[in-house]
């Protein structure tokens, strides 16, 4: 008799983030565009303008539920102004922007983490960002760092932007690229009404 070897189902990893509107994207982009003529960058070592809000791992077998309570969670929630409070840096390899963080992101926080039993898989806890913040810059070499750090830190970016969503963004084992599950709107619904949506 042939023995049949069965490969166990690999969980997926899951993104949640918040996209800053067009215009501040392209702000965004026009500095990522300056930093790559005068530092160098590869690619791989500019930050796509968004917010992480968490990261996980879920096997995909889940994943209708879990996209079920996200909503759940999201449709009572109201949109929220975000600012922009300049440059920050992680020494000594990753520059990015500092969002100032309201009571509104923070209360969406704590309602996301009820939802950490749906977002663990085996072995792996999910994490939530303790603040908010928007990557430029990352894997910078020495020089790179010193360089642009050195420079920019002394710049000023400025701008604001309603967060009314976010974003459920997936990559299964082997995938290279971020594949959009699901956008989750913030409708300030009360809960009787959203209720009555999903279900």
């Amino acid at each position: 008799m042939q023995n049949i070897s069965v490969i166990p189902p690999q969980p997926a990893d899951y993104m949640l983030i918040i996209r800053p509107t067009e215009a501040i994207r392209s702000k965004i982009g026009r500095v990522q565009e300056q930093w790559k003529k005068q530092y160098g960058l590869a690619l791989g070592q500019w930050g796509f303008p968004h917010i992480v809000v968490a990261r996980f791992s879920q096997y995909t077998a889940m994943e209708e539920r879990l996209v079920s309570r996200l909503r759940y969670t999201c449709l009572p929630l109201r949109p929220y102004q975000l600012k922009v409070q300049g440059y920050r840096s992680w020494p000594s390899h990753s520059i990015g922007l500092q969002i100032a963080m309201p009571q509104a992101y923070t209360d969406m926080m704590r309602s996301l983490k009820q939802l950490g039993r749906l977002m663990k898989a085996p072995q792996q806890s999910p994490y939530f960002a303790p603040e908010p913040w928007i990557t430029l810059a990352m894997r910078l070499n020495p020089w790179q760092y010193e360089s642009a750090w050195g420079t920019w830190q002394h710049h000023h970016f400025t701008g604001a932007f309603v967060a009314d969503s976010m974003l459920l963004l997936r990559r299964r084992a082997g995938e290279k690229g971020w594949q959009i599950v699901q956008r989750l709107s913030f409708e300030n619904m009360p809960v009787e009404a959203s209720q009555a949506v999903l279900f």
